[in-house]
């Protein structure tokens, strides 16, 4: 078995003291040398030296874990966003300690709990909620936080979301000038959720703005509301149905495809949420594209501003793009 290499024997081999190594490794390179850095590194790489995270966070009162909790593990734009902020931890030292509190407010507060409880150095949270005072113990603990995509009532954090009321209003005006005289908005319960709220007044307003007829229907579970409104309209007006995010839309073309309905002749649909099913799906879903990869990256870098005391509740609006395609 290879016996591990310690600080000791890289300090030795690069001819430095340990107190210079750690320096380096925790990049404190004010007043070292060029010729010490490169030695320094050399040897590292030469040695396959694999500093211990855990290690060095008991000497700075660090632990090197991010917390992140979602609001549903089970939604694949939560999945897309574990996948990006681990690869936009692969370079660090950081490790991602992964929850979730499956809508539920007072199960996020135990899971808040039992990350506080772990000492991480930050969290990235999708809240349940809009209400701040439900994240005191955040708060109290005095833990730099960033939000993925939904505001709070009181700005305390910076957020990370897509352009929502911007791109929904386009992608509405692109509707109205195609000809659609009807928007029919399905979407879960808003509950204060700011991108379902934004998305929302984004497409009523664009309907009373274009002259078009509004209509709300709101699901969960269960499509059946969907289902009823479609089997008693008269569809005499050329109608367009707007899913507000990916679930939604997977509801929407369920129903459509129960239903017998011709895509775009009978209703035409897009939504939120680009996916790789909406292209292979005849006749090809026209939907709204998160631009994830740029959300994750961010999140990670306020996280590391909020880690150095940079405090910010700025709101970073990252643009979308539509996919058109012939469902419109």
């Amino acid at each position: 078995m290879k016996e591990r290499v310690t600080i000791t024997d890289v300090a030795e081999k690069a001819g430095v003291s340990k107190t210079t190594l750690s320096r380096y490794l925790n990049g404190e390179f004010n007043r070292m040398s060029v010729d010490t850095k490169h030695r320094i590194r050399e040897v590292i790489k030469e040695m396959d030296y694999k500093p211990n995270p855990q290690a060095r966070g008991l000497k700075n009162r660090q632990s090197f874990l991010i917390g992140l909790v979602v609001a549903d593990i089970l939604n694949y734009y939560s999945s897309v966003i574990i996948k990006g902020l681990q690869n936009a931890l692969s370079d660090t030292d950081y490790q991602l300690l992964i929850m979730t509190a499956d809508n539920s407010a007072e199960e996020e507060q135990k899971v808040i709990e039992k990350l506080l409880l772990q000492n991480v150095d930050g969290l990235i949270l999708q809240p349940t909620t809009a209400k701040l005072a439900n994240y005191q113990s955040i708060i109290d603990a005095g833990t730099p936080t960033v939000l993925i995509d939904r505001l709070l009532d009181k700005k305390k954090w910076p957020t990370v979301q897509s352009n929502n009321v911007e791109i929904t209003s386009r992608l509405m005006n692109d509707a109205a000038d195609m000809g659609y005289e009807k928007v029919i908005h399905v979407s879960t319960a808003l509950d204060d959720i700011s991108p379902r709220v934004e998305r929302y007044e984004a497409v009523k307003q664009t309907a009373k703005e274009r002259g078009m007829e509004f209509q709300y229907i709101e699901i969960d579970e269960s499509n059946q509301p969907l289902v009823e409104y479609i089997e008693q309209d008269k569809n005499d007006k050329k109608s367009v149905i707007f899913a507000a995010n990916r679930n939604n839309l997977y509801e929407v073309i369920k129903v459509t495809t129960k239903l017998n309905l011709s895509i775009p002749d009978d209703y035409g649909i897009c939504g939120y949420d680009d996916w790789y099913l909406a292209e292979g799906i005849a006749p090809g879903i026209t939907s709204v594209e998160q631009d994830l990869e740029k959300i994750t990256n961010l999140l990670v870098i306020e996280l590391m501003h909020s880690m150095k005391d940079k405090k910010s509740t700025e709101t970073i609006i990252v643009p979308a793009s539509i996919n058109y395609r012939n469902s419109l």
